[in-house]
């Protein structure tokens, strides 16, 4: 067996990466941030920032925090608190609770998703993913390899059907549509999934769409019963309440009526007392009718806010499926890269000369979403990288091989 030597491959630093500064971290998508209300006596609540850069609060609803700094976060929560008039002035701290992992993909052992932590370098990073995949110099590896990896990509390939399938119900279930349709797949999915995988799991969820669409349409329709029923108490109290007025108003002209009388000696004081009593007995009754009717106005805007809440409630859900189907997409999307480019480092590797010496350099790539596109960046292996970067870590064959091929 030949000796194995490696290079690292040297690039120049962008100024994109160099002029980073942690200490201005700004909060992005998939960041998890703790917020604690220190003037309450709750326990500090966790929240992940959405595809859609919010976070959901509860009482606020959707919060927008991504490309703050948590200071900027902080002031921009306390005047939301404020402004809804849940808090008079609270003291708040808000922090990250757990930084967007890193995947790093390509030519290592393990790779996957790994947990960012501060002077994270790509060497570092390369490391945690089982360090470079070295075993190809035996023939009969690279021919089990090739067929492992073979079996993994048609894998990859069958989940992310299944997954494009339910992020497309979700989407017809947020759009109120009645079927799951291809034409809601993003497109580079569907330059992996074929049509006739994707078309053999709609039918599932097709069914399910249809049984939520059913639930929520029950419960919405109970609710709303309920709510026409309330309207119809509240406006036959209000019925009674005008009939009952103007009863205890007659009662009372009445009343003052007799009482003149009684004064001349026409009325006596035992009818005087019961009319007297027949007036309080009247105001007593709207009273009770008053009351009745601030019980019904209650029962009313209790059902309005429940049904508020089950429409709000159903879409945040459906939106945190969707960011969680969003961000499984995207690592089978990742990992389907991989597998492929690790095949192709395979088919190069066993199409070169046997008789070339195992020299092999190592080749470091950050893919980094920045301003909603995703840029590409050479880098060396001592570089620091930032939360949500892609690693992508290529062994290239010997200079001068590709000619021996």
């Amino acid at each position: 067996m030949f000796p194995l030597f490696i290079f690292f491959f040297l690039a120049a630093i962008p100024d994109t990466l160099a002029a980073e500064n942690k200490d201005d971290y700004r909060i992005n998508i998939g960041d998890q941030i703790e917020i604690d209300v220190l003037d309450d006596s709750e326990a500090s609540q966790k929240y992940t920032v959405g595809s859609d850069g919010a976070i959901q609060l509860p009482l606020i609803g959707g919060f927008r925090i991504a490309d703050l700094t948590t200071d900027e976060a902080r002031t921009r929560l306390h005047d939301a608190y404020v402004s809804s008039e849940i808090y008079i002035n609270p003291t708040l701290a808000v922090s990250v609770a757990a930084f967007r992992p890193v995947f790093v993909l390509g030519d290592v052992r393990k790779p996957g998703y790994y947990d960012f932590h501060p002077f994270l370098t790509a060497e570092q990073a390369m490391g945690l993913a089982g360090g470079a995949m070295l075993s190809y110099e035996n023939e009969e590896a690279r021919v089990l390899e090739k067929r492992n990896l073979s079996q993994q990509l048609e894998l990859v390939k069958t989940d992310l059907a299944r997954i494009a399938a339910q992020a497309a119900r979700v989407q017809a279930q947020l759009q109120n549509l009645e079927k799951t349709d291809w034409a809601m797949v993003p497109k580079p999915v569907k330059r992996i999934v074929v049509r006739d995988d994707f078309d053999g799991m709609v039918p599932n969820e097709d069914k399910i769409l249809v049984l939520e669409r059913a639930n929520f349409g029950v419960q919405k329709t109970l609710l709303a019963n309920a709510i026409v029923e309330a309207e119809e108490q509240l406006r036959l109290l209000s019925d009674r309440q005008r009939v009952q007025a103007d009863a205890v108003e007659y009662d009372r002209q009445d009343l003052q009526r007799k009482r003149e009388l009684a004064k001349g000696g026409l009325v006596t004081n035992s009818a005087l007392s019961q009319l007297e009593r027949a007036a309080k007995s009247g105001e007593g009754q709207l009273l009770q009718i008053q009351e009745q009717q601030s019980v019904a106005r209650r029962t009313l805007g209790d059902l309005r806010r429940e049904i508020s809440r089950l429409e709000t409630g159903r879409n945040s859900d459906l939106l945190t499926q969707a960011q969680l189907l969003q961000a499984e997409t995207d690592k089978k999307i990742s990992e389907f890269e991989s597998v492929t480019e690790r095949l192709d480092l395979i088919s190069q590797w066993m199409n070169t000369s046997t008789n070339a010496r195992n020299e092999y350099r190592i080749e470091y790539e950050v893919r980094r979403r920045n301003d909603a596109r995703l840029i590409s960046l050479g880098v060396t292996g001592q570089v620091e990288l930032l939360p949500g970067d892609q690693l992508v870590v290529a062994l290239r064959p010997p200079e001068g091989s590709e000619k021996t091929q």
